[in-house]
């Protein structure tokens, strides 16, 4: 039986688990040798270090808290509803989502251990209780509270990965029926093939082989060095950022640097890639801000491409400058800044080591 046809049984038989079924997609990820993929399945196998790269089906919102309030003359409440509106205004949106970070192997432990309870109690921290101290009842402190998610939320992220690795293996199974039997070392598909064919069925980011975005590398670059103050265009005829198109076009500059012949290439566009999801994954971030910081990344995806030309180490430069900026204006509790504060350093590195050679 080839790869994909085995990945296809054990995803329609009940009995096999998630976690084994992500092993062997690991596998055919390393005979594609299509990055992206791997990066994904080494994620949700061994979970999400923090919510900076987190696809929007491990994200939950709207999560409702409850707490236990004690007043005067020993006066007690308990499972009172905490309206979001009783928070200070920074920590609304925080505290009600919920980032599943842990792996599927966790997440169907918990499921299974959850029995016949339809919801789960996820506590707030000791430092969250006092810190947010929500004003709920009159003359009552709230001494703990929690977030009340249904089971389902769980069970549907395992559901999802299942559903897009099925749906991955076998459009690939239909385009090219014999890329379950590839060796490693082999290349039997065009890799914007498997691009395009990852884009649809893993990210969902609706970039399929019919409106592949088109390469405006020559354009980018010309908008860089010329003007650093224009944007490069993915809008629509009303002025509406497309953001879709925009994280294809940067998607197909780090693949180009993937391929290119500098030193160091893979490495650096693992990290730009890394920096391009923990941006699109930022929900405090404006379109604007994020189609500014997508243009950075591009222009460093570029530059990498040619490191030692000088027009691409000005743009590298100021790619850098802009987003230092944008983490600078960004309120301190937004996750991204963690983000920014390892990737970026990490890149700046490469180009250092590329201008003294």
């Amino acid at each position: 039986m080839s790869l994909l046809r085995d990945i296809q049984e054990a995803i329609t038989n009940p009995s096999f688990r998630l976690a084994d079924i992500l092993r062997k997609a690991k596998v055919l990820a390393f005979r594609l040798d299509h990055q992206e993929f791997k990066y994904w399945v080494n994620r949700e196998l061994n979970g999400y270090e923090s919510n900076d790269n987190m696809p929007e089906y491990r994200i939950l919102r709207e999560v409702e808290s409850y707490g236990y309030f004690v007043g005067v003359a020993g006066n007690q409440a308990d499972h009172i509803p905490i309206p979001s509106l009783s928070l200070p205004k920074e920590y609304r949106e925080l505290m009600r989502t919920i980032y599943i970070l842990q792996g599927v192997e966790s997440i169907e432990s918990l499921v299974q251990q959850s029995g016949n309870n339809l919801t789960l109690s996820i506590p707030w921290t000791p430092d969250n209780v006092a810190v947010l101290q929500p004003k709920v009842l009159t003359h009552m402190e709230c001494i703990s509270a929690w977030r009340k998610v249904g089971v389902i939320s769980y069970v549907a992220v395992l559901d999802t990965v299942k559903n897009r690795i099925l749906d991955f293996v076998l459009e690939i199974e239909s385009k090219f029926p014999n890329a379950g039997d590839i060796q490693y070392g082999d290349k039997p598909i065009p890799k914007q093939d498997i691009q395009q064919i990852f884009n649809s069925f893993i990210l969902h980011s609706s970039i399929t082989s019919e409106n592949a975005p088109i390469n405006i590398s020559s354009q980018l670059e010309s908008i860089m060095i010329e003007n650093r103050t224009n944007k490069f265009q993915a809008r629509d005829i009303n002025g509406v950022i497309n953001l879709g198109t925009i994280s294809g076009n940067v998607t197909n500059s780090i693949n180009q640097l993937r391929e290119s012949n500098t030193s160091n290439s893979e490495q650096l566009a693992d990290l730009l890639l890394q920096l391009k999801s923990c941006i699109e994954s930022e929900h405090e971030l404006n379109p604007e801000d994020k189609e500014e910081a997508l243009e950075q990344v591009n222009a460093l995806a570029e530059a990498g491409q040619n490191p030692q030309d000088g027009a691409m180490k000005k743009a590298a430069k100021t790619a850098f400058r802009v987003l230092k900026g944008i983490k600078d204006e960004l309120p301190p509790t937004v996750a991204l800044i963690e983000g920014l504060n390892q990737l970026i350093p990490a890149v700046e590195k490469f180009f250092s080591f590329f201008h003294h050679t």
